[in-house]
């Protein structure tokens, strides 16, 4: 029998997919729904991030129609800027933690 070498253009032992002792889905099957785990979750989170921003587009519009004078005006936008710009940075830290997370879940050791 003849030894197995891989040529590091190709690694992969191709036999183990013909292998019949094995799961041949089993890796694909595992990745599929953990992907599925992590749109479901990522919808979730979408969902409740716009929630978020209705909210805060709502309070915003109230308190620019209590405003009285151009400087009250621009205090509410510069609040609001301020607001949206800092739920901005947190939603895509979150987001950037999720799929590490969902990489490391997916490829053990990278």
């Amino acid at each position: 029998m003849a030894s197995t070498t891989f040529s590091p253009r190709f690694p992969f032992d191709l036999s183990s997919l013909w292998d019949s002792s094995a799961n041949p889905l089993g890796y694909a099957q595992d990745l599929y729904r953990a992907w599925l785990d992590a749109s479901a979750e990522m919808q979730n989170h979408t969902v409740g991030f716009l929630n978020n921003r209705l909210a805060t587009d709502s309070a915003a519009i109230a308190k620019l129609v209590q405003c009285r004078t151009p400087l009250e005006i621009l205090g509410v936008q510069a609040d609001y800027a301020r607001q949206v710009f800092a739920e901005l940075v947190a939603a895509t830290q979150k987001i950037a933690g999720w799929s590490d997370a969902y990489r490391k879940a997916c490829w053990p050791g990278t």
